[in-house]
């Protein structure tokens, strides 16, 4: 119920965006009854694909190529089921990703903080922000499929993105982050160790209402 909850809160705010975009959810590897109420809840948000996959193994990178190889618009975003979207993310995101760069997106945290990186080299020596900038990313789909989408074979989150930055900045793809106004707001949750903790469920979900 609590994961549901946050996929239907991010679903939404894709879904008000001031600029239209398609919309993919991709359930990797749910038990069938999970199934259901994903498709459920993505037909409620009028989602445009649901794609589900039949997988034993958890893979990051091999849910968002599933979603790559079903893009059919000029650019590709990925969004985490945690964040919610400024309504004028996605017009930003074209924005930027039409002059040829490569998007990424930091996110206000529960106690408001906000950070602007006007590029991604501002940040010495890291790929990316060490605590934020991955997950939310935007691309020429052109140039996702000619470097063949994001590497399948890493299993800690987000080493997928910092792989894909790299890879761009080795093609000449400039590097660039949202700017501040339209930056995501992160959904407070419990450590991903302990989802089933009731303390930690308990006073995310407190955080979660004072929003």
């Amino acid at each position: 119920e609590y994961l549901l909850r946050y996929l239907a809160r991010s679903l939404a705010s894709a879904a008000a965006q001031t600029l239209p975009a398609k919309t993919c959810v991709v359930d990797y590897g749910s038990s069938a009854p999970w199934a259901r109420r994903l498709r459920s809840l993505s037909a409620h948000h009028r989602v445009d694909r649901f794609i589900r996959v039949e997988a034993s193994e958890w893979s990051r990178g091999r849910a968002l190529n599933v979603a790559v190889r079903a893009c059919e618009t000029p650019y590709f975003a990925a969004m985490d089921a945690d964040c919610l979207l400024d309504p004028g993310y996605v017009a930003c995101l074209e924005s930027l990703a039409s002059q040829g760069r490569f998007v990424l997106s930091c996110v206000r945290r529960v106690q408001g903080e906000r950070r602007t990186y006007q590029d991604a080299a501002s940040v010495p020596g890291r790929a990316v922000h060490p605590e934020e900038g991955h997950g939310l990313v935007c691309v020429p789909t052109a140039w996702l499929m000619k470097v063949k989408g994001y590497d399948e074979g890493y299993r800690i989150w987000g080493c997928e993105d910092t792989d894909l930055l790299e890879r761009a900045r080795m093609d000449g793809l400039a590097a660039i982050f949202v700017d501040d106004a339209a930056t995501p707001q992160h959904l407070p949750h419990p450590p991903m160790e302990s989802w089933m903790d009731p303390a930690g469920v308990a006073k995310a979900k407190a955080d979660n209402r004072a929003r």
